[in-house]
This record gives structure tokens, sequence and C-alpha cells, in this order.
């Protein structure tokens, strides 16, 4: 699969409405309180490190990997003061890493444009996180849709909805997103072989952490 919303993202960023603020901010301070001193951590669809640059000192080391070639180039110039991180051309659903490499697997709203690779991209998270390591994941709420949309319509982005009720759409590269209950994730992640150890909730988001079973 192959996501080309790093510019997406960068206008959202820029360009914050008063939800996805407050979502940007619990999920630092989610991340603040989860890692520590001597983890390796390993943030999935990372585009230009926006989530990891603000918490990367308190950590070893981390990988980023995207599957992006813009977002490859926006990783390098955003960090390149950050001396504990890289990043990688990489594909979620398969990575070239071993088996229980990571003391924490991240991915933030990048988890909502998977679609159907969901189930094989969390079975891949199992494989390289290490025996309890932390799975921190944070996704659009199923009540976020009208924040969404209107702050896809703030920076003038092409989409198309699918299903209103699932909060389905879909931009014009094709990529689509949708979003999440609580019960969608607590089933998803029991099938992977997960369980949820944590869990806050905002106006649009869900940010999770669960273990591996």
């Amino acid at each position: 699969m192959e996501s080309k919303t790093v510019g997406l993202w960068v206008d959202i960023v820029n360009n914050p409405n008063e939800e996805f603020r407050e979502y940007f901010q619990a999920e630092e301070s989610y991340l603040k309180a989860a890692l520590s001193k001597g983890m390796v951590v390993l943030d999935i669809g990372c585009g230009d490190g926006r989530s990891m640059k603000p918490v990367s000192r308190l950590v070893k080391s981390f990988i980023g990997i995207d599957n992006d070639k813009n977002a490859i180039k926006a990783f390098n110039e955003n960090m390149k003061d950050v001396k504990n991180a890289e990043v990688i051309l990489e594909d979620a659903e398969g990575t070239g890493f071993k088996d229980r490499t990571f003391d924490v697997v991240f991915i933030g709203l990048t988890f909502c444009n998977f679609g159907e690779t969901k189930q094989r991209v969390l079975s891949e998270i199992r494989r390289i996180l290490k025996d309890g390591g932390k799975f921190i994941l944070s996704v659009y709420s199923e009540d976020a849709f009208d924040s969404r949309t209107q702050m896809y319509d703030k920076i003038k982005l092409d989409y198309k909805i699918l299903d209103e009720l699932k909060g389905m759409v879909q931009f014009k590269d094709g990529a689509v997103s949708e979003q999440f209950s609580m019960k969608d994730m607590k089933r998803m992640l029991a099938e992977a072989g997960f369980v949820i150890t944590g869990a806050q909730s905002g106006s649009i988001f869900h940010i999770i952490s669960a273990k591996k079973l």
C-alpha cells in the first residue's frame, strides 16, 4: 500500500481547528507519560516526524517508517537536528525488522488509512514488538466525522464521502480514511493478539495502549 497523505498532514498541523489541536496536545502528553530512557521506539507512518519529535529526547532511539518518498524527505528535513532518529522507506504490512525488536510501537492517525490491511499490520506489529512491550495507537473516534470534514473543507481538500455512518471518506489520490469506536478497536486488537491496557478519549480521538497476550 502506498500512502500519499503527507501534504494533507502538513496542512492540518499548520492550520488545526480546536478539535485537532486538542488531539495533538493529548497525543503528545500521552506519549510523554508512556515513554522513558532506554526505550527503542518504532513510529509507523511517521510522516515528517510530527508525533515523535517533541518526545524524542525521552527515549534511547526511534525509527520512523513510511511508504511515501515525500514523507521520507520531509522527515529528514524536520528531524535533521534530532540525533537519535532515523527513517526508512518501509511498508507496515511486512517490515524487515527482526522479531521482538522494539520496546514501543506507535501509530498515529495513519492507522485510519490502512483499510483492508489493518489486521495484517497489527499482526506485523505483534511480531516485531518485544514481549512485555507497549503498542500505542491513536485513531479518529466515532464522533469525529463532522470535525474531520470541516477540517478537510478548511484546507480545501478534494474528497468524497463513502459512508457517513462509518466515517469513511476517500481522498483524490484514492486513500481512504475511517474512524473507530472503542468497541471496534477492542475487537480488532483482540483478533490480532493484543489486549488494551489503557485509553484516553477526546472530542475526535481515542488514544490506546495495548500489550501482547
